[in-house]
């Protein structure tokens, strides 16, 4: 749990969101009663201590933390989580990507400015003419952004664009996806990376753009077209990203036996002009927190933040109760440990400090 709330903790709109945005205290007088069940009074409380600084903390680079203690114990979250987990009566929660999941569904829940409004279905399958396709995706941008508005789905959530067409009868279908992280798996991408250059030779190492061309291929298959109503008809699918998030969480993931074969490369700037299929401002992301580990397995290990400030630039190592500075970006962060989790801010957002 620490690294994840390090690394949250290091956004700069999240932070300035529960220091200064009296929604928060509205929703918890809206749920004193059911306290209980309320994540974001916690996170405002978590903020409040690791950050005691004036209204826009961004602009007071003297101030590094002005706290009376060295560290934050994040009981009252921890406790907060596994009640409402027990209530809930939801799974248990026995890996860093099911916590993380947890609380970005739980605090968009909870900040969602319209709590009458159904969640949204981004998965249905449309079949239209090319000329229409702009149009249907424009509608289920602006339906999305409408029906979801909390500082989560402003900062985390984006949208996948899954075009499917038949060779036999070119009718297109298009899918669209909500999504919050990204999800790569390197023993796939390898696998795709050797079979795709025709090379035999033992390259094993992968660059986080080697995944977003995995994920943004496009693959031939067979499939029933409804429109030939016929079977095992040519076809091939492409994915695309239709829009963005100005926060970027990309999860790294090894199977047990092969880590040691890979080598995963990634940079603290992020150009993703090539994999987005609606042309906007917005391409290049900065790197601003790593969550890793020393160890090839990823089940049960000890896990630790990299995460850069948003006061005064640097790289810093969150290791529970520790914290050192970084001086050779590279060398630690990229050379040293096992990637798991990487969080990326788009470099135009107002908040960030380049």
């Amino acid at each position: 749990m620490n690294p994840i709330l390090q690394c949250f903790s290091h956004i700069t709109t999240f932070v300035e969101f529960f220091k200064n945005n009296n929604q928060v205290l509205t929703i918890i007088e809206r749920n004193k009663n059911n306290n209980h069940l309320i994540l974001s009074s916690s996170f405002k409380y978590l903020i409040d201590s690791l950050w005691p600084l004036p209204n826009d903390f961004t602009k007071n680079k003297h101030i590094l933390n002005k706290g009376s203690n060295k560290y934050f114990c994040p009981y009252n979250i921890k406790d907060k989580i596994e009640k409402m987990n027990a209530l809930l009566n939801l799974r248990n929660i026995s890996t860093m990507k099911d916590l993380f999941i947890f609380i970005i569904l739980s605090l968009h829940e909870e900040l969602n400015i319209d709590m009458n409004l159904n969640p949204i279905n981004l998965e249905a399958n449309q079949t239209i003419n090319e000329k229409n396709e702009n149009i249907m995706r424009n509608n289920f941008i602006n339906t999305f952004k409408r029906e979801n508005k909390s500082l989560i789905s402003d900062l985390f959530y984006a949208m996948k664009e899954i075009t499917f067409c038949c060779k036999n009868c070119n009718t297109f279908k298009y899918n669209f996806k909500k999504y919050f992280y990204l999800d790569f798996h390197l023993n796939s991408i390898l696998k795709f990376k050797t079979e795709s250059q025709n090379s035999a030779r033992n390259d094993n190492t992968i660059t986080i753009y080697d995944c977003f061309n995995y994920e943004i291929r496009t693959a031939s298959f067979y499939i029933y077209c409804d429109v030939c109503q016929r079977n095992l008809v040519p076809s091939f699918h492409k994915v695309n990203l239709s829009f963005l998030p100005e926060v970027l969480v990309i999860f790294i993931n090894r199977l047990e036996g092969f880590n040691s074969r890979i080598i995963f490369q990634f940079y603290e700037k992020l150009y993703l002009q090539n994999y987005i299929h609606y042309k906007h401002v917005g391409f290049c992301y900065n790197l601003i927190g790593v969550i890793a580990t020393h160890d090839n397995n990823l089940m049960e290990k000890h896990f630790f933040a990299f995460c850069k400030s948003p006061i005064d630039s640097k790289w810093y190592k969150y290791d529970d109760d520790k914290v050192s500075h970084i001086v050779d970006t590279n060398q630690e962060i990229l050379n040293n440990n096992i990637p798991y989790i990487l969080f990326y801010q788009n470099a135009n957002s107002n908040n960030y400090n380049n």
